[in-house]
């Protein structure tokens, strides 16, 4: 069946080489859908690197999720994981822990990469049905022609990131 919206999102926590990502996606939206693609929060990998990939979503207030996580992370200054509540937008965090001097100043990088492949063309032929255009209506965005995902354009891109920082500013 064609879903529109949030089901059964799931985040996984991944790593490779120099780095690790929180990689989010869905397991039930039309692949031809508007809304199918996936998500990567990453960082550079290192012993300090903590992880949540579902927040257990609960109403807010006191005991709430996010208290959760605030408590969690003040702790210790690491997240711990904990099981799959089964929502359909479950939350996820990455957090790398770093010791610094006092004035001591560091950067910690994080990319977000996405891959959403499918939009629709501004000037339809006809109306998308659950929310998935007719063939000749959907345009593919060109970046998701040169990464398989966004895991895949994170893992690309990093070793790159200094240089097309740099030509970025030169641009400007």
């Amino acid at each position: 069946p064609v879903v529109v919206g949030a089901d059964c999102n799931i985040n996984l926590y991944r790593e490779s080489g120099d780095l690790c990502c929180i990689y989010m996606k869905s397991e039930r939206v039309h692949p031809e859908h508007e809304a199918w693609g996936n998500l990567a929060l990453t960082t550079a990998r290192a012993e300090s690197i903590t992880y949540r990939t579902s927040w257990n979503r609960r109403s807010g207030g006191w005991g709430s999720d996010l208290l959760g996580f605030w408590d969690d992370l003040d702790s210790d200054g690491r997240l711990d994981e904990i099981e799959h509540g089964g929502e359909d937008m479950p939350m996820g965090s990455l957090a790398v822990q770093v010791e610094m001097a006092p004035g001591e100043t560091r950067a910690v990088t994080f990319l977000l990469t996405w891959h959403f492949p499918n939009r629709p063309s501004w000037t339809p032929s006809q109306p998308a049905v659950d929310g998935v255009c007719a063939p000749g209506d959907r345009v593919t965005n060109y970046y998701t022609s040169q990464f398989v995902d966004a895991w895949d354009a994170a893992r690309r891109i990093a070793p790159r990131l200094e240089a097309l920082e740099a030509e970025t500013l030169r641009f400007v």
